[in-house]
């Protein structure tokens, strides 16, 4: 109908006007402005700027030509990534002076710096990875398959084993790297033999995968 014709070209108007552009300016801007107040941009705290990513993830896989210009050109954007990122760190250590208490005002470059770093950041991964990993290997498709299960329990297990260290005398760096391989191997091992071969790894996958003891395949 005439109705679902228009609204379908809003979507894609609004669409092309966020996504389109290989300098991704205008879903900076908005992100910036949603993200202004103090909810931050988590899911539960602010659903309007973290659905934008998620919306974004959905039209790229649309977008050919703007999809194979991010997997030609990750380099620059992880360049320009490490550059926000560095002021960013720069201001959170306060080696950049900004007294957002007597200058509000400046809560607008900061959180414009924050969101620079996170899209492009987010750009240069996925050209990364579509560039690198893109050919089939048998490793990298279980840890690929294994991401959704990971994602949704790691932060238990990041959390016990970061206060069960709290009682010992290590240095902060040494513990870092021992929490993420520990998670890293609970997570791995909890998905090989309670998900991959099992109805949850349909439920999270869409199918499930003979067992085997002695791969990872």
């Amino acid at each position: 109908s005439k109705l679902i014709i228009f609204f379908n070209s809003i979507k894609s108007l609004i669409a092309k006007i966020l996504f389109d552009f290989q300098i991704p300016i205008t879903l900076i801007i908005i992100l910036t402005i949603c993200s202004l107040n103090d909810m931050g941009t988590e899911l539960v705290g602010n659903p309007v700027a973290t659905g934008m990513y998620f919306a974004f993830g959905y039209s790229l896989y649309k977008n050919n030509e703007l999809f194979h210009n991010i997997i030609h050109n990750w380099k620059y954007y992880f360049l320009s990534a490490i550059l926000f990122f560095l002021i960013h760190t720069l201001i959170e250590e306060e080696y950049i002076s900004m007294d957002f208490e007597q200058s509000p005002v400046f809560w607008i470059p900061f959180i414009f710096i924050k969101i620079c770093n996170s899209i492009l950041f987010s750009f240069s991964f996925i050209g990364l990875a579509e560039n690198k990993f893109g050919s089939y290997n048998s490793i990298s498709r279980f840890c690929s398959d294994g991401a959704y299960w990971m994602y949704l329990i790691h932060l238990p297990i990041v959390t016990f084993i970061t206060f069960f260290m709290f009682q010992f005398e290590f240095f902060t760096e040494f513990k870092f790297l021992l929490a993420i391989i520990l998670t890293t191997f609970i997570c791995l091992i909890t998905y090989k033999f309670f998900v991959r071969s099992t109805y949850i790894g349909i439920l999270l996958n869409g199918r499930k995968y003979p067992f085997k003891w002695n791969n990872f395949k």
